[in-house]
């Protein structure tokens, strides 16, 4: 059974105080395979992601339900329409999503969808971390390790500069 067309369906839901957005996105692959998106955080920043796979439909739209529901009784109310996408073939795959989504939804979340779509270089998912005590959110946002390479750079300033001095038949001569 072909897995395409796969639809997607997305909302946004916008907090009545204005300053907190909440994203939902449903994906259903032919197969039945389908992939909920939740995102929410700051209007006008890319914030948190949370993407939950199931292989029914009925189960992903509860689950879509559920947290529609649980949003509008906090305060949230739609903002826009629904947009509606759907992809017939693998290269409209990240277009119906919208590409910076993509990129965070994580691999085995694509694999789900379309087992066949190359996920090389694709990272998975970073789930929110929250402290057991006090409930507050985690800083777990990857961060390079660049000490090396800002050393690396500066040794390198220092070699370009003592080559600049030493080819300048004119330093030191005023």
């Amino acid at each position: 059974m072909s897995i395409y067309p796969i639809k997607s369906r997305a909302v946004t839901l916008d907090h009545r105080g204005g300053t907190k957005s909440y994203h939902l996105v449903l994906i259903e692959a032919a197969n039945g395979h389908c992939v909920v998106i939740n995102r929410w955080g700051k209007t006008g920043a890319f914030g948190e992601i949370k993407v939950e796979t199931f292989d029914s439909p009925i189960k992903a739209q509860k689950a879509w339900d559920k947290k529609e529901r649980e949003k509008v009784g906090k305060g949230y109310a739609q903002k826009g329409g629904t947009r509606d996408r759907t992809a017939a073939d693998v290269s409209e795959l990240p277009k119906v999503v919208d590409a910076m989504t993509f990129n965070k939804m994580g691999a085995s979340a694509v694999k789900h969808l379309d087992p066949a779509f190359d996920t090389s270089g694709m990272r998975e998912a970073d789930d929110p971390q929250y402290d057991e005590e006090t409930g507050a959110k985690l800083d777990t946002a990857r961060k390079a390790d660049i000490a090396d390479a800002i050393e690396a750079q500066r040794i390198a300033d220092a070699e370009k500069a003592a080559r600049a001095y030493d080819d300048n038949d004119l330093y030191g001569r005023f």
